[in-house]
């Protein structure tokens, strides 16, 4: 059986713990890059194989069917990934330089810490929310401080991604409320890209934040090149200083293509004029 039939083979039997196990011990050859991988495992991208790999290490430590030994097993699967923590070119190398394979690095130790968070914190029940809320945002921000500046992303964006691992069934607590988000239709030109690619950009925001405006966890492996991190900042300050953004709000977006394929990097200033207007939409929709 071929290293790629085996992660394939327990793909299937949806131990994607084990399926990220085996892709992190590919070999580092040209027979076993990203996109080879990517065809040969049936279209499973780096963002799926990751994100349910997580959920099912930390998920099964907060179910009612919690049982000590998955929470021993996902913390010995984490700590051996984050002791030994140098990804296979399979996983990262998408042959779009090095800044963007950095990118990629930091955010699969992210997933990993999340995940090793989450393991030493389950909910005991009758603990206060706000209590453990509290404790959780200081373990995330003491973990993931760095790679939070590495990748220009705030510490609340990891907050997020933490609590998108844990079980639905603690949707009541994981994030402040939202007011109904609103859509809108944009258009992704990149640097290269002689014709843009129609997108929906969707926006929602929460209560008791600091102003701060970041995508969703889901967009985790999409990396936003300097030009796009401007533009979106250059929105967020426009509806700033026009009075419109309300005290002590902070706004989660997502971006989708129209077409279904999957987004890998976001690039250029051509979603500036959708961000701003989607802003203003959403503060003075009510």
């Amino acid at each position: 059986m071929s290293d790629y039939d085996r992660i394939q083979e327990l793909w299937a039997q949806h131990d994607y713990m084990g399926a990220v196990s085996a892709a992190w011990r590919l070999p580092a050859t040209e027979n076993y890059s990203y996109l080879r991988s990517v065809v040969r495992l049936h279209d499973v991208t780096l963002s799926e194989l990751v994100s349910r790999a997580c959920q099912q290490a930390a998920s099964g430590a907060w179910s009612p069917q919690y049982e000590q030994t998955h929470h021993d097993q996902a913390s010995r699967w984490v700590a051996a990934l984050l002791d030994d923590f140098s990804p296979p070119a399979a996983l990262v190398d998408h042959s779009d330089g090095d800044e963007a394979e950095a990118f990629r690095s930091h955010m699969l130790r992210a997933h990993l810490l999340c995940v090793s968070i989450a393991l030493q914190l389950q909910h005991e029940e009758g603990e206060a929310d706000a209590a453990f809320d509290a404790q959780l945002c200081g373990h995330v921000s003491s973990h993931c401080g760095q790679i939070a500046q590495e990748t220009d992303l705030p510490l609340a964006f990891f907050r997020d991604l933490l609590y998108s691992m844990l079980p639905e069934s603690k949707d009541s607590r994981r994030l402040p409320p939202s007011a109904t988000p609103i859509s809108l239709t944009a258009l992704l030109v990149g640097k290269t890209q002689r014709q843009g690619i129609v997108a929906t950009l969707s926006l929602e925001s929460r209560s008791g934040g600091s102003g701060l405006c970041y995508p969703a966890p889901d967009l985790a492996f999409v990396r936003r090149d300097r030009t796009f991190r401007e533009a979106e900042h250059n929105a967020c300050t426009y509806v700033k200083d026009a009075g419109l953004w309300k005290a002590d709000y902070d706004v989660r977006w997502r971006v989708t293509r129209r077409d279904g394929r999957p987004i890998t990097t976001l690039t250029g200033s051509s979603m500036g004029f959708a961000f701003a207007l989607g802003l203003a939409k959403l503060f003075t929709a009510e």
